[in-house]
């Protein structure tokens, strides 16, 4: 059956009803996913609504006590740092570039001459 087994939501039956208010018979299905849960110990597939995926505990993806093995065989090397270069000093603006910057701020007299 299309239920959920956590909280029991199934399938219920009513109208869709039209703008002219003709009506036909409508299922409304729950949306249910298959998830992998702990339960009593044992990692067992039940079917859950998305309201029920929040409160349900999943079972971990692999077995931790394997990972946790591995982890302490591996040995851990350093790492060499490597020096960060810094980027050289932005050069000074043109003396147009400059003047022009100026113009626009109204500081220079715009009679004057370029050099």
């Amino acid at each position: 059956m299309y239920v959920c087994d956590v909280c029991g939501k199934g399938v219920l039956r009513g109208n869709l009803v039209s703008h002219a208010k003709n009506r036909t018979k409508r299922i409304y299905m729950p949306n249910l996913h298959a998830v992998k849960t702990l339960i009593n110990g044992n990692v067992e597939s039940i079917r859950a609504c998305t309201k029920c995926l929040r409160r349900v505990v999943k079972a971990p993806k692999r077995d931790l006590s394997k990972v946790i093995k591995k982890a302490a065989v591996v040995e851990v090397k350093p790492v060499e740092v490597k020096e960060v270069k810094k980027s050289p000093p932005t050069p000074p603006l043109s003396l147009k570039l400059q003047r022009a910057r100026r113009l626009r701020k109204g500081k220079v007299d715009s009679s004057s001459k370029d050099r």
